[in-house]
């Protein structure tokens, strides 16, 4: 396996994306985040999104999404909220209720950028909206607190994650693809679930590795979330 240096962490909207970086990054400091996101995009060019999104916009997003996926950040690690998979979720789902410009021309080139900047990532997490995975919807800039919008993208995300253990060319090259790996739970167990495949150097395990995380190291996960073994979650 190849050296982890580009995370992505994929999923609905409200479903504890942003909580996951700032945990993982807790857990492994030698994670980086980029200064500027998608989101300074959309406020800089007003850009509509969600249910109001265009060809324009989308593309937009996904332009700034690819180069974020490509570029060259050294030797630093990185961890991104979001990527091109994301903005096709909503791209599908604006092209499928036909509420915008968007047509199929503009889906296929979407695809295939898509694809292409997703061989850049070392491994994809995948916050799923089941029971363990969800998040009260809340009010927040940028967020469309439709449930059932929230719901229906998820169903997109799932059929994208099962189109990759599918093989679908499609979607995905199938020589150069990172792992889709499902992360549910608790933060803590959250964490737990990376661990297996994350050391605590932040790379990927080598055969001589555990997989296992010791006591010492659950404990210092723990004080750094500010928990103690009190207070921890019980897996349910």
């Amino acid at each position: 396996m190849t050296n982890l240096k580009k995370i992505g962490i994929i999923g609905t909207q409200c479903i504890g994306k942003s909580t996951l970086i700032e945990d993982m990054m807790l857990q492994w400091p030698q994670l980086s985040r980029p200064e500027r996101t998608y989101r300074d995009l959309v406020k800089e060019k007003n850009l509509p999104i969600n249910k109001k999104g265009t060809k324009e916009s989308q593309g937009l997003i996904l332009d700034f999404l690819v180069e974020e996926a490509t570029r060259n950040y050294g030797k630093k690690k990185m961890v991104f909220d979001r990527t091109p998979l994301d903005n096709l979720a909503y791209t599908f789902w604006l092209y499928d209720k036909k509420l915008s410009d968007i047509d199929e021309a503009f889906i296929d080139d979407c695809v295939i950028k898509s694809r292409n900047a997703l061989t850049h990532y070392s491994i994809l997490f995948y916050l799923p909206l089941i029971e363990k995975n969800n998040i009260v919807l809340s009010e927040k800039d940028q967020r469309d607190v439709d449930p059932v919008y929230r719901a229906e993208i998820d169903v997109l995300f799932d059929s994208f994650y099962r189109a990759w253990e599918a093989k679908n060319t499609r979607l995905f090259n199938n020589n150069d693809t990172p792992a889709i790996i499902p992360i549910y739970g608790n933060p803590i167990e959250r964490i737990e679930m990376i661990c297996m495949y994350i050391n605590n150097k932040c790379e990927f395990y080598g055969e001589k590795d555990s997989l296992i995380t010791d006591i010492a190291e659950k404990a210092m996960l723990a004080e750094n979330l500010g928990l103690t073994n009190k207070n921890l979650p019980k897996k349910r």
